[in-house]
């Protein structure tokens, strides 16, 4: 870190975040956190080490910038499979205070554990993106588009035209052919599902997202929430967990939206 992390500066967040400092202090102390990624880190790790050590008396902040990161951390702690590792390191931490009474040897303990701390971390997130590649691979086989080929129909549509191209493949050709329904045909609020799925399958991704937004937009049609969910898939293959997760906000505040159950088990 280009930070550098002092006995000082550590005992200025052990006060922080024990209360200590005066109530300007506090507030000057929070605005450079704000203003300093790599001082809002181990802040974050200090206060993530007092979960471990059971420390009652760190304080509640729900307009910390870092408070939903921090929730995750106590969740992954609680978490019965990392008991075992956190037991562990509070043991280990208080035989070493018990054999190393000067300050110097207790910022020490900070530093080991900050590094476990660190590692916890960086595993914990990595599996928070291993988890939206999972939703990714097991959700967007596209099988759930609605179907309309007829067999039997001897004068084919658009539609089943433009269907069957997308079934065999045919990406770039299915949505030349859905292009051609008219946005007033009732039919097309279902053609924009299928060209959405078609460019995300030609890794086209801002133009699936712009195409799932026109459903969405269509509020008088029953299935518009269905542009949420293929959002969601998006966002989920391109790793990128903030938008997924206002996807997932979104369809879990209306029970009717589409996938509303399979979404709400979703963890990511």
């Amino acid at each position: 870190m280009g930070i550098n992390v002092t006995e000082e500066l550590l005992e200025k967040i052990d006060n922080y975040l024990k209360g200590n400092l005066s109530s300007q202090e506090s507030l000057n102390f929070r605005k450079e956190i704000d203003t300093n990624p790599e001082l809002k880190e181990i802040v974050l790790i200090q206060e993530g080490l007092f979960d471990i050590n059971d420390y009652k008396f760190i304080k509640e902040t729900n307009n910390s910038s870092t408070s939903e990161a921090i929730n995750h951390y106590r969740e992954q702690i609680n978490k019965d499979e990392n008991q075992k590792l956190f037991s562990k390191i509070k043991e280990a931490s208080e035989k070493y205070k018990q054999k190393n009474k000067t300050k110097k040897n207790k910022y020490l303990i900070y530093y080991v554990a900050a590094s476990i701390a660190l590692l916890f971390t960086t595993i914990f997130f990595l599996n928070s993106s291993s988890d939206l590649e999972n939703v990714y691979k097991n959700y967007s086989n596209w099988d759930d588009l609605p179907s309309y080929v007829i067999k039997s129909d001897q004068n084919e549509t658009f539609f089943s035209k433009g269907e069957q191209l997308f079934r065999s493949n045919e990406f770039a050709k299915s949505i030349e052919v859905f292009k051609t329904i008219s946005p007033s045909d009732q039919m097309y609020p279902y053609a924009l599902m299928y060209i959405g799925a078609a460019y995300e399958q030609l890794n086209e991704n801002e133009k699936s997202l712009e195409t799932f937004d026109q459903i969405i937009k269509r509020k008088n049609f029953i299935e518009y929430s269905r542009g949420y969910w293929y959002k969601l898939l998006v966002y989920s293959k391109q790793n990128n967990k903030e938008k997924a997760k206002e996807m997932k906000e979104l369809i879990l505040k209306n029970p009717d939206n589409y996938n509303y159950d399979k979404v709400k088990i979703l963890e990511f």
